[in-house]
């Protein structure tokens, strides 16, 4: 449909400095013909659309165009307003501030209310270590628009490490974030939690960027434990398990809350059971509560000992 391959064209035309017609063309396998009449008809519509002639001349978008507020309506202003917003959070400087103001109507009177970044929805994915946070995410983010290589030491359940990778996503997901990339050490792609990844540097190597792979971001997939776990919480230990799990999660008894759940790491589970101190009992499976009987003597022989 034309509708279509006109918000197409503007979508290639709002993303790259310049285009020319025939790859336009072929990338809509029509004719450039057709293409230079679609260009006339954005042109009519408003978008003002430069074409330069000669050689290293195309079509672009002219400077300082600001997108007219009659494309988007109020709450999808908003929405995107609230994304810009949370990034800048983390970032450590104003550069979604500045997207935003190029975003916005120049002239808004009345509307201001509608074109309000806070709106109803605040984001904020910063926490307690913003500080080096931005200045990791400031330094990836570099890396991976010079294409250049980084490296830094990594502390993970395995042990320390000594990493070089090729970045190439920053991603926030379980609560944090985390750096994807090719590890040369373990020539595969691989997640690195951010908090846990120190003294990052910039090398001078340039790599050629590959044609990587979207992570797996699912809990069940990056760990295979699957350990079904079944407790007796404390009854004051509801807001917790609502908190974490929702009130379907557990069925309340004479006894306290009994809990039962598949989880995908046993680590975590084990240091999310202990986080409850006397206010649960393990039920099944015997193996897990022999491992936390143990764990237990094993701190109290070790205060024995001092």
């Amino acid at each position: 449909m034309k509708i279509d391959r006109l918000l197409g064209i503007l979508t290639i035309l709002l993303k790259n400095d310049m285009v020319t017609a025939p790859m336009l063309a072929e990338h809509f396998e029509v004719s450039r013909r057709t293409i230079n009449r679609d260009i006339e008809d954005l042109c009519r519509a408003g978008i003002p659309v430069v074409t330069i002639q000669g050689t290293g001349g195309g079509i672009k978008i002219a400077d300082g165009y600001k997108i007219d507020k009659t494309l988007l309506s109020g709450k999808e202003m908003q929405a995107i307003l609230a994304g810009l917003k949370s990034l800048d959070s983390v970032s450590g400087t104003r550069e979604y501030q500045h997207l935003m103001d190029k975003i916005l109507p120049q002239d808004i009177g009345e509307e201001k209310n509608i074109y309000d970044a806070s709106g109803n929805i605040v984001i904020d994915l910063a926490s307690h270590y913003k500080g080096s946070l931005s200045e990791k995410m400031a330094l990836f983010k570099e890396a991976m628009e010079k294409n250049r290589l980084v490296e830094f030491d990594y502390y993970a359940i395995s042990g320390e490490s000594h990493r070089t990778i090729e970045p190439y996503l920053l991603i926030f997901q379980w609560k944090g974030w985390y750096l994807y990339g090719f590890c040369l050490q373990r020539q595969d792609y691989r997640l690195f939690k951010l908090n846990r990844l120190v003294n990052p540097q910039l090398k001078e190597e340039i790599y050629r960027k590959r044609n990587y792979p979207m992570p797996n971001l699912d809990v069940d997939e990056m760990y295979h434990d699957n350990i079904k776990l079944k407790v007796l919480f404390a009854k004051n230990c509801k807001w917790q398990l609502i908190d974490e799990y929702g009130i379907e999660s557990f069925k309340e008894t004479e006894e306290g809350l009994l809990f039962e759940c598949h989880f995908a790491n046993k680590d975590s589970m084990m240091s999310w059971l202990f986080s409850f101190g006397n206010q649960v009992t393990i039920l099944e499976p015997s193996q897990i509560k022999e491992e936390y009987l143990m764990t237990i003597e094993a701190i109290r022989e070790k205060y024995r000992e001092t």
